[in-house]
């Protein structure tokens, strides 16, 4: 059955938005002012790079 602590099965939707956030802020916003600053598109456009690089297996 589903074991609520195991965040990456029983909340993986969450666990992977966390790590694209985490690769944007690394890579683009060194703070929550800065990434709160990008306009709607650039943080798409940086989601789906992160989520096409994690697909791939990119570190």
């Amino acid at each position: 059955m589903w074991d609520e602590n195991d965040v990456a099965r029983y909340r993986g939707g969450y666990y992977v938005g966390l790590e694209v956030i985490k690769r944007v802020c690394e890579e683009q916003a060194p703070d929550l002012h800065s990434l709160l600053g990008l306009g709607k598109q650039e943080v798409e456009t940086m989601v789906l790079r992160v989520l096409k690089e994690m697909a791939l297996g990119k570190p």
